[in-house]
């Protein structure tokens, strides 16, 4: 600043000095301001990205194993409206939040795995979003089973070369400007049938095909981060259409003009040099839009089509495991670069790999990093990692669904896992507690119905019983007033000297009256004479008290006061006692 003030002295020796002099105090004197924003800005990244990484370690998981309906009549559709609600955890960051706590985003991670030909649906959330994943699934799909289930990936290796595994996989991108989509399940429509020839088939058929020892896993991480991505797209439709673009300087460019008007002013008028041209507006052709050709319109129609629906921040990556026995790049790239073009669009975009994190050993110097691109692979899969790879591309919901949904009905992939049942509700109506209920106990011994206790009274002695189930017979009996031990006889009655026993009072069971049911018009047409009536006499079979079960059955409950049982036979009579 010194040595412009002073070649702004009348003198005017500073302009006099040669031209590469005169550039090299202009740069000494201002150049440092660039160099220190710059490196300013690089240290606000790193602490939000120091910030970030502990928030992040902070957050708990869920894995969540889904089991597909067994025939489901849902398209693509129903998964769209998934996606679709999930952008209800997008929040908008305060300077609190996003500078200092590091909050970032929520990331879910969609996935299909094969496990040597067995196919299961995963999707890993926040613990804090698990129900907002059940009710989006359970609201299309009600058959469907969501269990929790450990992670498939833990047993992967991440150091090679290795002595068992091998691996291959790639991360995959969109090969256009994102703002092109790839060909979606509403191409995939038959016109005339209104069928959808279902995309994900193909998928599922080749990871169907994966032997023992195989392992293919499919992986898509979306995360919902606002829809100023679909700017991008008006200013494509803007430019084709021939409407010029209204330019808005962002803070950064404001402060850069700022700075660097004085040096600009010095330089033009000086040399007659301007590094800071204005803006040129070139006139736009209004006749534009009639003179589009046929694949700018069907541009210009996919492009409006994508975004006008919500999109996500999109990673996907593809990794194939399998042992050293077994393994076969060759026949897997092929089945991976095969369902990749069924989503190709060529006038609007396809998907394809990302070369920078696929191992390939073509040429010497890619030997060089192939195992070390492919440890960085398995760890950005296990770890689902939104740094490790390339940058995120946008993907909107039906471009999203269209790469993972459950297969329809048409669609019968083997080793699918399916639900097993149908999934019930209890009734509306039906109580329940959250308290721990002690069950009832078993029933009381046999021939004792005691009262209930009052409550504050001590419980009475439990009388002792012999092997027959006959009280006091052998046992000891109690004490009377002399401290004599009282002995029953030999059927177990106690003598009465033994008046200190005590037995619970039992239950006074009021006898019914007796009743005496109609006889049946048939039995007076009887060739025999009607007898008269005599009272029935219920025998009482001998059964011995220790083959008497626990509880009541029909021998102790009686028949009921409106049934009269026959008598016993004739000639029969009671056991007598021995």
């Amino acid at each position: 600043m010194l040595v412009l003030a002073a070649s702004l002295t009348p003198q005017g020796t500073f302009w006099e000095q040669p031209i590469d002099v005169v550039l090299n105090q202009i740069l000494i004197s201002f150049g440092w301001i660039p160099i220190v924003i710059v490196l300013m800005w690089g240290f606000i990244l790193m602490w939000q990205n120091y910030r970030q990484g502990i928030y992040v370690s902070g957050l708990r998981w869920v894995l969540l194993a889904i089991d597909v309906p067994t025939a489901t009549e849902q398209s693509p559709k129903a998964v769209e409206n998934l996606f679709a609600q999930l952008y209800g955890s997008y929040s908008s960051l305060t300077w609190k939040e996003k500078w200092i706590i590091g909050k970032v985003q929520p990331v879910f991670s969609f996935e299909i795995a094969s496990t040597e030909g067995y196919i299961q649906f995963y999707v890993r959330t926040q613990v804090r979003y698990r129900d907002v994943i059940e009710a989006g699934i359970y609201a299309q799909y009600p058959d469907a089973e969501i269990t929790e289930a450990d992670d498939y990936t833990s047993w992967a290796p991440t150091h090679f070369p290795g002595e068992l595994y091998e691996v291959w996989g790639s991360e995959l991108e969109t090969k256009k400007p994102y703002i092109f989509p790839i060909r979606t399940y509403v191409e995939f429509e038959d016109k005339l049938t209104g069928e959808i020839k279902d995309p994900m088939s193909q998928i599922l058929e080749g990871m169907a095909k994966m032997k023992p020892g195989e392992h293919y896993w499919y992986q898509i991480l979306v995360q919902p981060n606002g829809n100023d991505w679909r700017k991008e797209g008006e200013k494509f439709i803007n430019k084709v259409f021939g409407v010029e673009e209204k330019h808005k300087k962002g803070m950064l460019e404001t402060g850069f003009n700022t700075v660097m008007s004085v040096p600009n002013a010095v330089l033009d008028q000086a040399l007659g040099i301007n590094v800071m041209p204005g803006e040129h507006h070139e006139d736009a052709d209004q006749w534009k839009a009639f003179k589009l050709t046929m694949t700018e319109r069907e541009q210009v129609d996919g492009v409006l089509r994508k975004i006008g629906k919500v999109g996500f921040m999109v990673k996907i990556r593809q990794v194939y495991v399998a042992d050293k026995k077994v393994y076969d790049k060759n026949a897997r790239t092929a089945f991976v670069k095969g369902f990749l073009a069924i989503f190709t669009h060529l006038n609007w975009n396809y998907i394809g790999l990302y070369g920078h994190s696929t191992p390939k050993d073509d040429y010497f110097w890619q030997r060089w990093v192939y195992t070390e691109k492919q440890a960085k692979l398995v760890k950005g899969y296990k770890y689902r990692s939104w740094g490790i790879g390339r940058n995120p591309f946008w993907l909107n919901v039906e471009e999203l669904a269209t790469l993972w949904h459950f297969p329809t009905v048409s669609a019968k992939p083997p080793l699918v896992r399916r639900a097993e049942a149908k999934r019930g509700e209890p009734p509306v109506g039906l109580p329940f507690t959250m308290e721990e209920v002690e069950l009832p106990k078993g029933p009381p011994k046999p021939g004792l119905i005691a009262r209930p206790r009052q409550l504050g009274t001590p419980p009475p002695p439990e009388p002792e019983y012999d092997e027959h189930g006959h009280g006091g017979g052998h046992g000891k009996g109690h004490g009377d007033s002399h401290g004599k031990a009282g002995h029953g006889d030999a059927h177990g009655k106690p003598h009465a000297a033994s008046h200190a026993t005590v037995h619970p009072e039992p239950l006074e069971v009021p006898e019914a009256p007796p009743v005496h049911l109609p006889q049946h018009p048939s039995a007076h047409q009887d060739s025999h004479p009607a007898t008269p009536h005599k009272p029935v006499v219920h025998a009482v079979p001998a059964v011995h008290e220790s083959e008497r079960e626990a509880g009541l059955d029909a021998t102790d409950m009686g028949p009921p006061a409106d049934i009269q049982l026959p008598g016993p036979p004739p000639g029969w009579k009671p056991e007598e006692p021995e």
